[in-house]
């Protein structure tokens, strides 16, 4: 793509606020003296050797390791907690109102989002396990995700870093995000049928819906959905999206997770116990690319869009997950018709697709350079659309190559996909017959049709302009700036974006 030293636009998509990872306090949950998020027979055995002075702990250790809040760690402490490892009994807590029970739930409980393809996403729910950004949430909601993302209780986003583990039978994964996070306290032992329960997540993608119900059968097992697993049977309401959510007893504490129900019958809903969870081994982690190569045969290519429509100027994303035991993935395509930019980010190889023509077919085929029997065609449909086109497939963000028909000369994208940054020349955008006097006539138009106000300058002198604009609904911020140089004005535009 042409490099021209003149007058730019750049455009910078941020699909979330860049997140500074936040080292997690040194904090454990009661009962976990080594820190790993769970319960466990290692833990009782920890305890024990602190109470014969055959082994030292932090201060945070023996708070964690202090079950009787008695100031020291005794072998009491030790028997209790092998017995809650053992699902044989729970620490002691208070019982909470419905609402004291949302208060604290909504702190741990996220909105899992994963983005299987460019027609499939996945939405379900999930609840932080630990101090350090663990999430547990159900297999099925990550299923084939080539990218997911979670959304806490303060509608921050974060996208997912790591597999921890996942087991597709149980039907549970944990993931891993960075940043500091609120843990729910897990409770393994058996309920009694009768017992008040809660839910909490995005039932049909409304987020934060929260409701109750009882226990109707703590050991339920269904040999046509699972004859390997006992579930926790409900009456508590649940739908699509709730799936990977916390089933929350009376004292706050996770009991379970949210996972399947009868649509056929009423108030048939099934959850996970929470001590499944134990059965998992987070010793392997891996990255969500290798996640998604995984999930795919061996020895094959797969693209997030089966087929492209785009319009000349306009900017598609795609992504390209690759299961090969080595050799390079090359990508061919119409020159005269497409520009392609490659990068590789956190594994993942993506590609911005640009047209540079109106009402063409083509196609972009990628194989494995040693072994080109490894392949995989995406077929190209550019047609003469009106320009409303979202940037890369981001939707609420019209795209201003699309618009007035010229492809950007430069793309980059972060590692954790929430920056992307267009450049455009002028020199291209004035030969499409455009002034930037008609740029503010027609893309701020298009802007102010998704739902963007002025706001503002937040900068205005003889070096830069710098406007902002601000979606009320989706709290979208976008920042226009204009710097004045001897060399030629720089363009800017930078949106901080809703997911």
């Amino acid at each position: 793509m042409k490099r021209l030293k003149t007058l730019v636009v750049i455009l910078a998509v941020f699909l979330s606020c860049l997140f500074v990872v936040a080292e997690a306090a040194d904090r454990y949950s009661l009962g976990d003296v080594n820190g790993d998020s769970r319960v466990l027979a290692d833990d009782a055995r920890l305890a024990l050797r602190a109470s014969a002075m055959l082994e030292n702990l932090t201060a945070a250790q023996k708070t964690a390791a202090d079950v009787d809040s008695n100031g020291q760690v005794l072998a009491d402490d030790a028997r209790k907690i092998l017995r809650v490892s053992a699902s044989l009994d729970q620490f002691e807590s208070k019982k909470l109102t419905a609402n004291e029970v949302y208060e604290l739930a909504k702190k741990y409980t996220v909105e899992v989002r994963a983005y299987i393809n460019d027609s499939q996403t996945a939405l379900g729910s999930g609840f932080f396990i630990s101090y350090d950004g663990k999430v547990v949430t159900n297999y099925h909601v990550i299923d084939g995700a080539y990218m997911i993302y979670v959304r806490d209780y303060s509608d921050k986003l974060h996208p997912v870093t790591k597999i921890l583990a996942y087991d597709k039978n149980k039907d549970i994964a944990i993931l891993k995000i960075d940043a500091s996070t609120f843990p729910a306290n897990l409770n393994t032992v058996k309920p009694k049928t009768g017992d008040t329960v809660y839910t909490l997540g995005s039932s049909e993608a409304l987020s934060d819906t929260f409701s109750n119900g009882i226990v109707s059968n703590p050991a339920r097992v269904d040999k046509d959905y699972n004859p390997d697993m006992t579930y926790i049977q409900i009456t508590a309401p649940i739908s699509h999206g709730n799936s990977g959510g916390p089933l929350i007893n009376d004292k706050g504490e996770v009991i379970g997770i949210n996972t399947w129900g009868y649509t056929e019958g009423q108030n048939l809903n099934f959850a996970i116990p929470a001590g499944y969870i134990n059965t998992l081994d987070m010793s392997r982690p891996m990255s969500v690319s290798d996640f998604a190569a995984a999930g795919i045969p061996s020895g094959t290519l797969q693209a997030s869009r089966r087929e492209i429509y785009i319009c000349k100027g306009g900017t598609c994303l795609l992504t390209l997950t690759a299961n090969i035991s080595g050799g390079t993935v090359v990508c061919e395509w119409d020159g005269s018709k497409l520009d392609i930019i490659s990068q590789k980010r956190n594994g993942f190889l993506i590609y911005w697709i640009d047209a540079l023509v109106n009402n063409a077919k083509t196609s972009i085929r990628f194989y494995v350079e040693n072994n080109p029997s490894i392949s995989l065609n995406v077929p190209v449909t550019v047609s003469d659309s009106d320009g409303w086109a979202d940037y890369g497939g981001f939707a609420g963000i019209p795209d201003f190559g699309a618009l007035v028909g010229v492809s950007p000369y430069n793309i980059d994208v972060n590692d954790s996909f929430t920056q992307v940054t267009f450049s455009y020349s002028a020199a291209d955008v004035a030969a499409a017959g455009y002034r930037w006097g008609d740029i503010w006539d027609t893309y701020w138009k298009y802007i102010a049709a998704f739902g963007f106000e002025f706001k503002g300058y937040t900068k205005k002198d003889s070096t830069a302009m710098i406007e902002q604009y601000i979606n009320n609904e989706t709290g979208t911020v976008m920042y226009f700036a204009r710097y004045f140089k001897d060399s030629g004005d720089l363009y800017l535009i930078e949106v901080h974006a809703d997911m």
